[in-house]
């Protein structure tokens, strides 16, 4: 979306600043809805044994209600500087928007592959499959749409080329983040620190649940939420609170939209830009009662 923000509104003449804010701010409110919208969501999905269903059932609203009040409070901020001019105007109208598209089969086979996940991803508990199962099935049936119709020699060209274009240093981040706080769990750490909670919260699921809450908000918006649920997770099914669990996901998100590194979108988005200011935008912060009011998750 970036790309098309910054096209878009140089030939609007308008700053590109308010639109890439509230972009950023709904990808990770977005983000936190759904079991796939983000990494942590799977880690606390895993955790907590939820499937695809009960997940958005019970965060989608809240998220959804979140992002209604980041619109509610983006437009009268940046009124002014999204106004544009009725020329400017006409001349993005008549930009011919379909030259983009380079090819437009493998187009229509993306949104059917991705149409197909997404269901089997609603129906996961009905089709005894994991998450990761149905992702990397996608994948494959994607890459053989592409690839069936062309001679061997290029069949290899392209597949070599679609591995060369995976985030690798993504995959070995969390192989070596999920390898380290394996590590800090068996050394007794996070023990510690499940008995420092207890005896912080007592027997008290609501004074937990408020800790939790408002500590995992505030520490991600300095460090990434991904190393932050990865830490958090093995912390509270030691002291005991699995419901907990599912409370990370809504805070996490709010947290994440208010400092640069705390998010990957948030990243990938003032790397393009780097005069930009290190705050993005506090609008996000998820609501502690909306996110407490959460009710219980089914678990499988």
């Amino acid at each position: 979306m970036a790309p098309v923000t910054l096209a878009v509104t140089r030939e609007l003449q308008i700053p590109p600043y308010p639109f890439l804010f509230a972009e950023v701010v709904a990808s990770n409110i977005g983000g936190s809805a759904t079991l796939i919208g983000d990494p942590p969501n799977i880690m606390i999905g895993s955790a907590a044994g939820l499937h695809f269903n009960a997940f958005f059932l019970n965060v989608g609203p809240a998220a959804a209600a979140v992002l209604v009040a980041q619109v509610l409070m983006t437009h009268p901020v940046w009124d002014r500087a999204t106004r544009a001019t009725v020329e400017n105007r006409l001349r993005v109208m008549t930009m011919n928007a379909g030259a983009a598209i380079v090819d437009e089969p493998l187009l229509v086979q993306s949104a059917a592959v991705l149409a197909l996940v997404v269901g089997a991803l609603i129906f996961e508990d009905k089709l005894y499959l994991e998450p990761a199962t149905i992702a990397m099935g996608g994948a494959a049936v994607l890459m053989l749409l592409d690839n069936w119709r062309h001679h061997r020699h290029e069949q290899a060209d392209k597949v070599a080329r679609t591995f060369t274009e995976i985030e690798w240093i993504t995959i070995f981040f969390f192989l070596g983040l999920f390898i380290v706080v394996h590590a800090v769990e068996v050394s007794g750490l996070m023990q510690v620190l499940a008995d420092k909670l207890i005896a912080m919260t007592g027997d008290n699921l609501a004074s937990a649940g408020y800790t939790i809450l408002w500590g995992s908000a505030l520490i991600s918006a300095i460090i990434d939420n991904i190393p932050l649920v990865a830490t958090f997770i093995p912390v509270i099914k030691t002291a005991g609170y699995r419901p907990m669990v599912r409370r990370n996901t809504s805070n996490r998100c709010g947290g994440a939209c208010r400092l640069a590194p705390a998010s990957a979108a948030t990243r990938r988005w003032s790397g393009r830009r780097r005069t930009l200011p290190w705050l993005v935008s506090r609008s996000a912060t998820a609501s502690p009662s909306a996110s407490s009011n959460i009710p219980p998750m089914p678990c499988r």
